[in-house]
């Protein structure tokens, strides 16, 4: 056994260890409270049965933490070609097939892991896969040259997000679709049509309230069709136009436009920023290709 495959052992019986040591400390708690008769425990003393138990899920915690580490640190060189042209683009699913098979090959061990720890695995690495797609977006990998090489992108970016969640289904069924779904909604920024973009932009506004303006500039920047000032024009026509231009970016148009554009909004993506609270974008660091600010 390498030594790799050594501390794996001993982080899935750390974690797991840890959980036995959680549901004794709750099941001594529940002693004390049946043989002292007490219905509320002396606060100092509640304080430290509780400060135990999270002290064993905090090392259970890091320990998911190591063994995600370990599986991301070995994908780092293919994760670090997604959105490029040669080895993402014109080779299509060798990224995402190698991604699946090597969580396939590592959660032979995983397995070991109570439900408890294999779940909140499961549902980071997602996060992480997620967030690894959000990075590459935002640090202008290509540019896609035409419409047909927009399309083609977009549309593998939403056919490798709902791999990425029905792949974690399969091994999990702890998942978090509304990560995935995030990409798919991206995906629309880079494909849809030049005249509908204005939609798009304040679709994802709406939906997601820690969006920028740089998020959004960094995704137009993948598309040819689109000159420094017409980007500055879009922003500033929807809900992020006054999100940090330099020049003060123009409120859009007039309160009846603005209207109408929020019912479109609401019609296809629902309420604003009423069911997105995780504040993702906000840990998504964006380059600004077009230099706007």
């Amino acid at each position: 056994m390498s030594e790799a495959q050594y501390f794996i052992f001993y982080m899935v019986s750390i974690a797991n260890n840890c959980r036995a040591c959680m549901e004794f400390v709750k099941d001594l708690k529940d002693r004390f409270y049946q043989e002292l008769n007490e219905i509320i425990l002396d606060k100092q003393l509640e304080d430290a049965f509780k400060n135990i138990h999270n002290g064993f899920d905090d090392i259970g915690t890091m320990c998911v933490k190591f063994l995600l580490d370990i599986v991301f640190g070995n994908l780092k060189p293919v994760l670090d070609n997604l959105l490029t042209r040669q080895k993402w683009l014109q080779s299509p699913n060798t990224i995402m097939e190698t991604v699946a098979a090597t969580f396939q090959d590592y959660d032979g061990e995983f397995r070991h892991l109570k439900q408890v720890h294999h779940s909140a695995l499961m549902i980071e690495a997602q996060q992480r896969l997620v967030l690894y797609y959000m990075d590459a977006l935002m640090r202008k990998r290509i540019t896609f040259k035409n419409e047909k090489e927009r399309q083609k992108g977009s549309e593998q970016i939403k056919k490798e997000a709902k791999h990425i969640s029905s792949f974690f289904a399969r091994l999990s069924h702890a998942t978090n679709p509304k990560k995935t779904k995030i990409l798919e909604q991206v995906a629309e920024v880079i494909g849809v049509k030049n005249e509908f973009l204005t939609l798009e932009v304040n679709g994802l506004a709406s939906k997601y309230h820690d969006i920028t303006a740089d998020h959004i500039i960094a995704l137009l920047a993948m598309r040819d069709d689109l000159s420094k000032n017409k980007v500055k024009q879009l922003i500033s026509q929807t809900t992020l136009g006054t999100d940090g231009n330099e020049d003060g970016a123009k409120q859009a148009a007039d309160s009846s436009t603005v209207a109408s554009k929020s019912d479109a909004v609401a019609a296809k993506y629902g309420s604003p920023r009423s069911d997105q609270k995780s504040g993702f974008f906000s840990s998504i660091n964006v380059s600004n290709p077009l230099q706007l600010h």
